[in-house]
């Protein structure tokens, strides 16, 4: 097993190793291994690891003192993270999957692999699992190999390997891992199929496991192949990225097939990393595509602009406290920003300001224009997108609006080398895009 978990690192571009350490058999094998490659010198990148303790058990610090300990004794820099995890109707398993994820997006440092211990019976399971759900090839080609990650890459080198193989080598160097007692627990879906579903299969098929981890193999080739084929397909749609989130133009979109709409959509979530329908959501996506109506499912919208197509996530709009316009970036929330930036060209004039949300009825007079109209009237000559015209900043000067988010500079308060002002929106990745497998 170390031969061929060398040869697959040999395969990646990580510029260092971080495994996602839980304590038990699975990734203390691969920790064990890493060290073992690292002593021969086979592993020169720098390698650490990572125990995200979710306090769903009584042991829980228990494990993380386990997990301690073993990186002491193998001289391997450990850090420990403490999450909470918050059901939201997707099940416990997925709430843990979620939190897991987040925080090794956020912990993966540049250029950094993530190695996870998945194996030939993790990759079985999680085929039966979404076939049992009615998932699609996509789906039906289970966990990726590698994939990216927040600011490195993710990589599972052992999923050709079986559980036995993983538990023979740990008894073999007497490697010492936690159980966790939920394992047992066969309410949980994945934990029927493992303990009950796939040995029976067994008995019938007993190279049934690696048989569907081949499968999923297979699949993903040719998943490969579509996604080739879609993402050049996918220019074609004018795609402009928006304010927020992306827009392309659904004239063009409409002309393709319904299945082939489905890929380009698919593809499209995957590009603003958020959820894409699944197949029943779909049927309802495209009966309102025909209409010309928007339509959401759970973490996404698409809705209608001037002939384009919007895709967003779905979110509510924050307000924000009234606050001064200064040179810098300035936050006004979680979501949006002010970035003022001095500027050579004609921009806002130097001055004191404030930037308020909008409360309706306003009116201004933008540069150069003969007259003050209303602001919805001018939101609407611009083309702002109309989920935004509520949450535009605006800048007073007093009790006069000086100018209208990065939109435009009212009559009166423009300078040459004055203030260039950049209104950004932006949105936390959904998570349920993120890894959904174990």
């Amino acid at each position: 097993m170390i031969e061929h978990l060398a040869s697959r690192l040999a395969d990646y571009s990580a510029q260092g190793v971080c495994v996602a350490l839980s304590g038990g058999c699975d990734s203390t094998v691969l920790l064990h291994m890493l060290v073992k490659l690292r002593e021969s010198g086979r592993l020169n990148q720098p390698l650490r690891a990572i125990h995200i303790n979710h306090q769903l058990q009584a042991q829980a610090a228990q494990w993380s003192r386990h997990c301690e300990a073993n990186c002491q004794q193998w001289q391997v820099p450990l850090t420990i993270k403490e999450v909470q995890v918050q059901s939201q109707g997707e099940g416990l398993e997925a709430a843990a999957r979620t939190a897991r994820y987040e925080v090794f997006d956020q912990a993966l440092q540049t250029g950094e692999g993530l190695l996870l211990a998945h194996h030939a019976d993790d990759q079985a399971e999680t085929l039966l699992f979404r076939l049992l759900r009615g998932s699609g090839a996509k789906g039906l080609a289970a966990m990726a190999e590698t994939r990216a990650l927040g600011a490195g890459a993710l990589y599972r080198p052992l999923l050709s390997v079986t559980s036995q193989q993983i538990e023979e080598y740990a008894h073999r160097h007497n490697l010492q891992w936690v159980e966790d007692p939920s394992n047992q627990d066969d309410t949980f879906d994945r934990n029927f199929l493992r303990n009950r579903l796939l040995p029976l299969i067994e008995t019938r098929w007993p190279s049934a496991k690696k048989n569907i981890a081949k499968a999923a193999q297979l699949l993903q080739q040719s998943n490969s192949i579509v996604s080739d084929v879609i993402a050049k397909e996918f220019k074609a749609l004018n795609y402009l990225k928006a304010r927020l989130g992306s827009a392309v133009d659904v004239k063009v979109l409409r002309a393709y097939s319904i299945s082939y709409q489905a890929e380009l959509i698919r593809y499209w979530c995957q590009q603003e990393r958020l959820p894409a329908p699944d197949f029943t959501q779909f049927e309802k996506v495209f009966e309102q595509l025909e209409k010309g109506q928007d339509s959401s499912w759970k973490g996404a919208l698409l809705k209608h602009f001037n002939g384009r197509l919007y895709l967003l996530p779905d979110r509510q709009a924050k307000e924000f406290v009234s606050c001064d316009l200064t040179l810098g970036q300035l936050l006004l929330n979680s979501e949006s920003s002010l970035e003022v930036l001095e500027h050579q060209g004609s921009g806002l004039k130097p001055g004191s300001y404030r930037v308020l949300m909008r409360q309706g009825g306003e009116r201004c007079k933008p540069a150069g224009r003969a007259r003050s109209q209303t602001l919805k009237r001018l939101l609407q000559e611009y083309e702002l997108e109309p989920w935004l015209r509520s949450e535009v900043p605006l800048i007073y000067s007093g009790d006069t609006i000086a100018a209208v988010g990065d939109l435009w500079v009212c009559e009166g308060f423009v300078q040459h080398n004055g203030y260039r002002v950049i209104w950004c929106l932006s949105h936390r990745d959904n998570l349920q895009y993120k890894d959904s497998n174990k």
